[in-house]
């Protein structure tokens, strides 16, 4: 089985603002684009290694963002494993959170403004910014799924046209699952060797070394996946909720000596819309099962 990805554009727009201790505030602006804009990467199912190669086609990044990458782009862990009807629910591993949240895997990125200081560093760490630095990690809690109807595209789509009008699309009659999701999950994070990876050149100088850079990370909310049972994909997802974070970092400098140790709260809301379309005909890879009760299967 061979997967053609094109990375068409990522890029960031972050701001932050924080407050000094002496009451003084601070902004900082940061923007960055990955180089794999424009990139295509094909994942080929290997059989004896049961997992993806990877490789470019034609324009080729770096070759270490290849390792960086996941093949799964349609969120296949949030289905069911056995069949099931309309109102019935399952549990998904908190660890597929990343699928949904950091799609594709962990996407480089290169800053044209910002790329340094206490902004970047946190952004880097998976707070106000990507997340697949909290998510790669060990996660706790709880993602409940439930099958809430199975209907028809094109049906779904006059009752929402205000003329009454059937829609002029192609895939008007494929067969639509939705899923809702409920995520309740948390994680503690030590990133003290990827703190101190961030440090920059002018604070290697002056001798700062990372003593502990410990973060805890919580996130609720709810949304829905839309199962294309026609084609075996998935055609969108939304979801949104709140996040809370909790930094606490120490270091020490030796020029001049000195020892730091700065704690820093965070809340927020998170908010995420995917849209997938199927260009090609292809080999369907998973299905949601529907129990005999509900008269039919895909």
């Amino acid at each position: 089985m061979l997967l053609a990805r094109t990375f068409d554009e990522y890029q960031l727009h972050a701001d932050f603002e924080s407050t000094e201790p002496g009451g003084k505030k601070r902004a900082d602006k940061m923007d960055a684009a990955s180089p794999l804009t424009a990139a295509t990467v094909l994942s080929t199912w290997i059989p004896a290694q049961k997992t993806y190669g990877r490789c470019y086609e034609m324009l080729e990044p770096s070759e270490e963002f290849l390792a960086r990458l996941d093949e799964d782009f349609d969120l296949r862990a949030f289905l069911p494993a056995n069949a099931v009807k309309p109102g019935d629910t399952w549990e998904v591993d908190p660890r597929h959170l990343a699928e949904l949240l950091a799609p594709c895997g962990d996407l480089p990125l290169r800053f044209s403004k910002g790329g340094e200081g206490f902004a970047f560093r946190t952004l880097s760490q998976g707070v106000g910014g990507p997340l697949h630095p909290i998510l790669s990690g060990p996660l706790e809690g709880k993602i409940t799924a439930r099958l809430r109807s199975i209907e028809r595209a094109g049906a779904r789509a006059s009752v929402n046209d205000p003329d009454g009008k059937k829609p002029d699309v192609k895939d008007d009659d494929d067969e639509l699952a939705r899923i809702d999701i409920d995520i309740q999950v948390k994680a503690h994070c030590d990133q003290t060797a990827l703190a101190q990876s961030l440090v920059m050149p002018v604070e290697l100088y002056d001798g700062q070394q990372m003593r502990k850079s410990d973060l805890d990370w919580k996130l609720e909310g709810q949304g829905t996946i839309t199962w294309d049972l026609t084609t075996g994909t998935c055609r969108a997802a939304e979801w949104h909720g709140a996040e809370e974070v909790a930094s606490d970092i120490a270091f020490d400098v030796q020029k001049p000596k000195s020892s730091v140790h700065t704690s820093i709260r965070l809340s927020g809301g998170l908010k995420m819309d995917l849209e997938s379309k199927t260009t090609s005909p292809q080999v369907s890879v998973a299905r949601v099962s529907v129990a005999p009760s509900t008269g039919h299967s895909a």
